[in-house]
């Protein structure tokens, strides 16, 4: 059930109509305090000034284990949570969006249904919040993110509670896969003008006696090469700092200890690619990362990957 509530909304009956641009960006709320950053972020995003900029807010078509209950009660209270968060998210939008954004309801499973609306409107980014880290922002914030970033086609930008500006430090994890490398080509395209960006491939062994130095020091030697050949694909034109950085060891624990002493705003990834790291994302890695790196994070899979080399 769609439910819209401005001019141009995205209708999957409408199919016809569809603008010839993919949607600029696609901000997905709950109205709650957890998706404040993410909508005071997107009005400062670039993106947001090249096309159409949609706001959509999922009501959770929960079962409501009533039995024979009368079924105009159940509708009623279904139609109650819906203006309870068209209400809520309406009030978050006048403080904090801007007035010419659309903005529709949909019913369904929230990371689904976002997921849905980003392929239907060929959104080039779907923004969403991040909440605490307490049970409460699993439930209700990070898993909805985490879902949703392993079943969308769209890159997903999750922005956390602390990120107030354009991300200034930033991490790309890269497994020199298309993915990794459209992750951090779409990271420069968000990130602050003057933005430090450090590319990082994880290898995922860890130093040990066992394993020759000579060996270490050979796959440095062809990493870097590699690292520094991206470096030089990403930084034609671009007014950025650019890092490199090899690190060894299991790749979430590596990366977030890594974001930690950078003091990154942002870490990006790309998922579900031939790499290894690409691989693990696709899966726990990428839910460790979410769950416990405590800063904003931009996925791109690999599909979007594809699309956007084509």
């Amino acid at each position: 059930m769609t439910d819209t509530l401005a001019a141009g909304s995205l209708d999957a009956r409408a199919e016809d109509s569809r603008p010839e641009t993919p949607t600029a960006l696609l901000i997905a709320t709950d109205g709650t305090a957890q998706s404040d950053a993410a909508i005071a972020l997107a009005r400062l995003l670039p993106l947001a000034g090249q096309g159409e900029v949609t706001v959509v807010t999922v009501v959770d078509n929960a079962p409501i284990p009533w039995g024979s209950v009368d079924r105009s009660v159940i509708m009623d209270y279904k139609r109650g949570l819906r203006e309870e968060a068209r209400s809520r998210t309406q009030a978050q939008l006048d403080r904090l969006g801007d007035k010419r954004w659309t903005f529709e309801m949909r019913s369904g499973d929230p990371a689904a249904t976002i997921a849905a609306v980003a392929k239907e409107s060929r959104s080039r980014i779907v923004v969403v919040g991040l909440g605490g880290h307490g049970a409460a922002a699993r439930v209700f914030g990070n898993e909805t993110a985490l879902q949703l970033m392993r079943i969308s086609q769209v890159p997903v930008l999750a922005v956390d509670s602390k990120l107030k500006a354009l991300p200034r430090r930033i991490l790309v994890a890269i497994d020199f896969s298309d993915a990794s490398i459209e992750a951090a080509r779409l990271a420069l395209e968000i990130a602050a003008p003057h933005a430090i960006v450090t590319l990082v491939h994880v290898v995922p062994w860890e130093r040990t006696e066992y394993v020759p130095e000579q060996w270490f020091r050979d796959h440095e030697a062809h990493v870097g090469m590699q690292l520094t050949r991206v470096t030089g694909w990403l930084d034609r034109g671009c007014n950025y700092r650019m890092h490199q950085k090899i690190l060894y060891g299991k790749p979430a624990p590596s990366l977030l200890a890594f974001a930690e002493e950078l003091d990154a705003d942002l870490i990006v990834a790309g998922t579900h690619s031939r790499g290894f790291i690409g691989r693990v994302l696709g899966g726990e890695t990428l839910s460790k990362l979410v769950r416990g790196a405590r800063r904003s994070m931009l996925v791109l899979p690999a599909i979007a990957a594809f699309r956007q080399g084509g």
